[in-house]
This record gives C-alpha cells, structure tokens and sequence, in this order.
C-alpha cells in the first residue's frame, strides 16, 4: 500500500517513519531542497544554529518519547527558565513569586491579582470555558486593567497586531501553564531531530523527494488516487498533509474541497525572524520581554543563556516578529530589518555597541502562528476527512497548546494511528 505524505517538516517526518515501522510503502514530498520545516539551521559566522529558536518543557513527553525512541535524549540539557520585562527603559525579572511581588511597575495589589491569574490559570481553569472567553476579557476580569495594560496587551499586539482583542483565553492560558517549567535545548538543535527521523525514514526504506511540491490531489470519486506535482504525477493509496490550511486549500478539489472550505476560515500570520551572533550577552535572562513602545521588537530569546557551558562563548540570540505577510516589515529588505534591530539593541542594554555582532540572519515563513479566536476547539479540522485516504495535520490542531516540536509529534502520532487503521480495514477486505 502506498502513502505519500506532502510535507517534510516534523509532522511529516513523524508520520513517515511510523507508518513505515508498521509496514507501509512511504514516499515524503517536501518543496524545499531541505528538511525540517521550521526545524531547519542556518549558518551564523560559521557556527550551525536553529533557524528558529527551539526548546522543550517537563511535560513535553510525546518529544521526550521520541528522543528515547530514536536515541538522542542524552542530547537533551535541562535548565530553569529565566524571564524578565523591560518597562520604562529598566528590566525586571519574572521568573519567580517573589520576583512578580518585587515587580514595582505595578502597586502591591496589582501585582497580587497578577500572580493569582497566573496561578488560577496554571492549575484551575477549564480549557473549554477558556475557549468561549477572549485573553483580554478573561485577564482584566481576573486580573485587571492595569495589569493587562502594562503586561499583557503589549504581548499580545507584539504576537497578534489587530487581532490582540480576539485572542482565546484558552491558548493564552496554555502558554502561561508552559513557562514555569523547566526547558531543556537539544544539542545539535532541532535540526537534529529532523535530521535522525529522516535517517530512521531511509533506514526503512521510506524514499524523501527534495525539491517538488503538491500541486493537486487526484481524486477517483470520493477516493485517493494520487497526487499532481512539479515533477508529474504519482499513483497512492494514502495521502497524509501536514500543510497549512491555505496551502492545503489550494491544491484540494472536489469533496476535499468542499470537506476543507467548512475549515477555511483559519487566519494565519507569518513570522519575520532575525537570529544574531553577539560577542556577549545582551541579559542575562533566557527570555526577555520589551514591553517600551519605543523597541521595534516584543522579545529577545537568547538561547545561549540556556547552556551551562556557554558563558564564554558568543550568545545566539533571536527575535522574532509577528506581522501579516502583506506588511511592511515582511516585506522589507533583510539589512534594513537587521539594522533595525541593531539599532534598537543599545536601548535594552545601554552598553551594547554594532562591534558586538559578529552574523546576523533573517528569515521570513508564511502561515506560522494561526489566530487562536474563542470558539476554536470546536473549529479545528480532524486528521481523518471524508476522502478516503486522506488525512491531515494543520498547526490548528495544537490549539490551545501553541507551535512547537513536540506538539509536531503529537498530532504526526495521533495522524499516524488514523491512517494505519484506515490501512488496516482497507487490507482486510
């Protein structure tokens, strides 16, 4: 029986390698010359690092599993998360219940409504009463207003723009459950993770396509029957997407069409991404929020600040920024957005200077953060569709849970086993 499975990013790797373990002819389709998605590396000054910053918490254990599975946890090195904000041009640290009651942009009171939220939300709240609610509605109520005015809506307009308002309380509570634990990085980053599923695919005898994408899914009736691409046609039994909605939209007719547009209403925005190679640390904190208006970015991610042995090394440090891909920013020259940022750097660390940066990158993905509205769950697509054959993983299906490698891996699981009992049913007639 063949499957061929459009995608070579996490999810698709994943779905690849188990249904190839259980015995299925698997061909991987990826239009992109490498694998791994947003898994990928780039090259800064000589050193391969993430192209997008990577990391992964206690209760991440469809990731842990998989480590174990394929042989790199020992790979995996396990830190205390260390947060702060910038407000008013002067950085406070947030990582601990002390730290926010020390948190003197707030009066004392407030400062208590905002750890209660933090605390009702990590252990108390229901999801699905959290879907029916906006953040902002949910966070001035438990919270109040100056507290969602000087902390949240800022983060939230960094990530969201327009969209901050509409936000589900349900994904903001997810990632506030998120970042108290311990995370760990991978050495060798998560390149590495793409890199040893795809060794487990070939092993297996799975073939990887570079360089072709799907343009059409061939249908006989409400049936597979194949899939059109930039290289011609290939005959299958089993289609398995990992693509985004729009993408997935556009190449589908017919019945999946008609299946999907039900869906089609998903919002998605991209991500405009600079990873730069600094002499020194600009904190010392893992994540550092820049909630001043006058800082053209919402974050710095310096990941090196993660690795025990890396305080004498240069620090790889990432800012992403939310935005449409219609917008100026996306749109803009890559020096300039890197100039930008450089520029800005000097006012979250009043000593840094250009001299310090010795590489810098930009990237640019569409369709990387999915508008996460109230009411979702019951919005979000099964893996399994009314075509038989067919089925799909989309970046909704994280929902509340936000983007992340092992979140990949639960949903490519969860795939998997639909599509090997569809296999199975199929084989017994």
């Amino acid at each position: 029986m063949k499957a061929v499975v459009v995608g070579g990013g996490i999810s698709g790797l994943t779905i690849a390698y188990r249904l190839l373990k259980a015995g299925l002819n698997v061909q991987i389709l990826e239009q992109s010359e490498v694998l791994g998605g947003l898994a990928r590396s780039v090259n800064l000054a000589g050193q391969i690092v993430d192209r997008h910053f990577h990391f992964f918490c206690e209760s991440e254990l469809d990731f842990r599993r998989m480590a174990s599975e394929v042989g790199i946890a020992d790979r995996l090195v396990w830190r205390r998360i260390s947060r702060a904000v910038q407000l008013g041009g002067k950085i406070y640290p947030i990582s601990t219940p002390m730290d926010v009651l020390r948190f003197t942009p707030l009066r004392f009171l407030d400062r208590l409504r905002f750890a209660a939220n933090v605390l009702r939300g990590r252990h108390f709240a229901s999801t699905r009463r959290l879907d029916k609610l906006t953040a902002e509605d949910w966070l001035k109520r438990s919270a109040g207003d100056v507290v969602y005015e000087t902390i949240w809506r800022p983060l939230l307009e960094s990530k969201f723009g327009e969209h901050a308002s509409c936000v589900s309380a349900a994904w903001l509570r997810a990632r506030q459950k998120m970042q108290q634990e311990n995370i760990a990085f991978i050495r060798g980053g998560s390149a590495l993770v793409a890199s040893t599923l795809a060794e487990r695919v070939r092993r297996l005898g799975g073939e990887i396509t570079l360089g072709v994408a799907a343009t059409g899914v061939d249908l006989d009736g409400s049936a597979v029957a194949g899939v059109s691409t930039t290289a011609g046609q290939l005959s299958a039994n089993i289609i398995v997407s990992t693509l985004p909605m729009p993408r997935l939209l556009s190449i589908a007719k017919g019945p999946l069409a008609e299946h999907l547009e039900r869906f089609g209403g998903l919002e998605y925005i991209g991500v405009v991404n600079t990873v730069i190679l600094v002499k020194r640390p600009i904190s010392p904190y893992f994540w550092l929020n820049t909630n001043d208006a006058n800082v053209s970015f919402a974050g710095i991610i310096d990941m090196t600040n993660l690795d025990p042995a890396g305080s004498d090394k240069p620090h790889v440090v990432y800012i992403p920024q939310y935005c449409p891909t219609d917008a100026e920013l996306f749109e803009a020259p890559k020096q300039e957005i890197i100039s930008r940022i450089v520029g800005d750097l000097v006012k979250v660390n009043n000593e840094f200077s250009d001299d310090w940066v010795l590489d810098a990158q930009v990237t640019k993905d569409c369709f990387t953060q999915h508008i996460c509205t109230p009411g979702l769950l019951d919005r979000i697509p099964p893996c399994k569709t009314p075509v038989r054959g067919f089925f799909m993983t989309e970046w909704s299906q994280f929902y509340p849970n936000d983007r992340s490698v092992n979140n990949s891996i639960r949903i490519a699981n969860a795939c998997a086993a639909a599509t090997l009992d569809f296999a199975a049913r199929r084989s017994s007639f």
